[in-house]
């Protein structure tokens, strides 16, 4: 896509003014940068010249500019609507982050919420559901309390110990309240399930999700110190934004009926992070997909190729659980440094005939590149040989290829060598962080609904949002 530069500036102001965190006040360069990914892709705010190439009266040539698609899919899976009216009384059962909490602090909700901030120019705009999937219950907002976040804890199967356990939830929330709001949803550790919403006074909307739980939290075998400490069961986060607090009217949860489980075979760049300072793509996934669609992330920090695939508590776990119609989404790479060809051959290979075997479908992704500048250029991927070794496995065993690779060498080229930092952990080039995984995890939607090569995915991409 191609915009003259004047649209992308006006969409850019467009954008900025229906943001409550960034209305009313100039713009820093990484806001800027953010808002440029955004415009790059989205529908803008009334600008009819996208597509046109020229000169222009400002002295800047056109330029293009690109970034992770947030256009709302016709297809997602939840039909557009307006956000309902309660028609409760304005304050009844509503539980609203704003008003003073006489709780003790929730010791097991993440330090910091990790929501990437609403700049971020990678957060998908779900729409509201025409129904709730499930029975909202009164009774369940006894389970929550806090303000910042509100936290849910409804227990449930895991709570039995057993590892490797895992358990899908069907989950409905309402927002919204008797003032304004901004909440976005999490849920176990720091997995980001609802990009923020905004709700006006008054006014309410109902949102569907289905909830991966396991035992043990997070990564299958790293960092189960912290995960110990978590509580058990379907554990929910609603947060507050910029534009106001979080307000959670009602919940309902019940064990998922139909879920379609994509499954995560990944590193610690994908993986569900326990310290919010680091975040892997997989994290921040679940928000860019409905009903039925459940992500279960069994990526795990240090693991290889040969290793995740020869791991009982990786592709073992997995394999024991994975079903007709589920998805196994490949991405390693990371930790192959050592690793032969043919044992990373041998490991895809391991996997994918695995999953057909269970009746799923496999898909190769290569891995995300590092911030590694030479100048102003970034490196190309060069551990194991991972993306050629992948395209290769992929064109073998016509298996779906989505190059990750390119798209995020393409991105941190763009942010450049001192622009990068942001949206990586502290000091690293290679581990994101909130705001970071949540842009990668869309460059992931994306290369779902468009893939670089092979077969499409029409029954996954049609739930993305």
């Amino acid at each position: 896509m191609t915009k003259k530069i004047e649209d992308v500036v006006r969409e850019i102001q467009c954008r900025a003014a229906s943001r409550p965190g960034l209305r009313g006040r100039n713009l820093r360069r990484g806001e800027v940068s953010a808002l440029l990914l955004a415009v790059g892709f989205a529908a803008g705010c009334g600008s009819s010249s996208a597509g046109v190439a020229g000169s222009n009266d400002s002295g800047i040539s056109d330029a293009e500019v690109t970034g992770p698609d947030v256009s709302a899919p016709s297809d997602g899976g939840v039909a557009d609507s307006p956000p309902t009216t309660d028609s409760s009384p304005p304050d009844s059962g509503v539980i609203d982050s704003s008003a003073p909490d006489s709780s003790a602090p929730d010791s097991s909700a993440p330090v910091d919420s990790g929501v990437p901030p609403t700049d971020s120019g990678s957060l998908p705009e779900a729409a509201p559901a025409d129904a709730a999937l499930v029975p909202l219950d009164p009774a369940n907002l006894s389970k929550c309390t806090g303000t910042n976040p509100i936290a849910c804890h409804f227990g449930g199967p895991s709570g039995d110990g057993t590892p490797g356990f895992q358990a899908n939830y069907d989950v409905t929330v309402e927002l919204g309240g008797a003032t304004a709001g901004d909440t976005s949803v999490q849920a176990e550790i720091s997995r980001g399930m609802l990009a923020p919403v905004a709700t006006q006074a008054g006014d309410t909307a109902i949102y569907n999700m289905v909830v991966n739980v396991r035992y043990p939290e997070g990564q299958p075998v790293a960092d189960l110190t912290g995960a110990a400490s978590m509580p058990t069961g379907l554990d929910m986060y609603f947060w507050p934004g910029a534009g106001g607090p979080a307000l959670l009217k009602g919940i309902g949860y019940a064990p998922a009926v139909a879920p379609i489980v994509v499954y995560l075979a990944t590193d610690s760049t994908g993986c569900d992070q326990f310290d919010t300072a680091f975040a892997g793509w997989g994290q921040w996934l679940p928000q860019y997909f409905d009903a039925p669609i459940t992500i279960a992330n069994y990526g795990n920090s240090g693991v290889d190729t040969p290793g995740f695939a020869g791991g009982g508590s990786y592709w073992g776990a997995i394999e024991k659980v994975i079903t007709a119609n589920d998805y196994l989404l490949i991405e390693l790479g990371d930790n192959d440094k050592t690793d032969s060809a043919t044992s990373i051959t041998n490991g895809l290979d391991t996997m994918i005939t695995g999953a057909r075997a269970k009746g799923a479908t496999p898909i190769l992704m290569t891995p995300a590149n590092r911030a590694i500048f030479k100048g102003d250029v970034v490196q190309p991927y060069t551990t194991g040989n991972v993306p050629t070794i992948m395209a290769q496995v992929a064109a073998a065993q016509k298996v779906t290829l989505l190059d990750l690779t390119t798209r995020t060498t393409t991105w941190i080229m763009g942010l450049g060598p001192t622009g990068y930092p942001p949206y990586f952990a502290p000091g690293e080039n290679d581990h994101f962080d909130p705001a970071g995984a949540s842009i990668v995890a869309g460059f992931v939607r994306d290369l779902i609904k468009a893939p670089t090569s092979g077969p499409a995915l029409p029954g996954l991409a049609k739930y993305a949002r």
